[in-house]
């Protein structure tokens, strides 16, 4: 069990980099940028892109309310992604 939910997580923390990397493209922003806007450290911005941390919730949730989408869609695949 415990393998499985570390293959969901980096399934999640690549989908979410993923996003917000598509995002940022389509919002013509860059990570100093989204920091200022949502307040969230540019160091955790760049970490999470990155894929070297997972972010915190609240984290998530900063930048689904920026970029007005849900939690939901920054934590999955596109269905052609899949």
């Amino acid at each position: 069990m415990n393998r499985i939910r570390k293959i969901e997580e980096k399934y999640r923390r690549e989908a979410l980099s993923q996003n917000v990397f598509r995002l940022m493209r389509e919002h013509n922003i860059n990570q100093s940028d989204l920091s200022r806007s949502t307040g969230i450290p540019q160091p955790a911005i760049s970490r999470m892109l990155s894929l070297i941390s997972n972010p915190r919730v609240t984290v998530v949730q900063e930048l689904a309310e920026f970029f007005d989408v849900s939690m939901d869609e920054l934590l999955r695949r596109k269905r052609n992604e899949q």
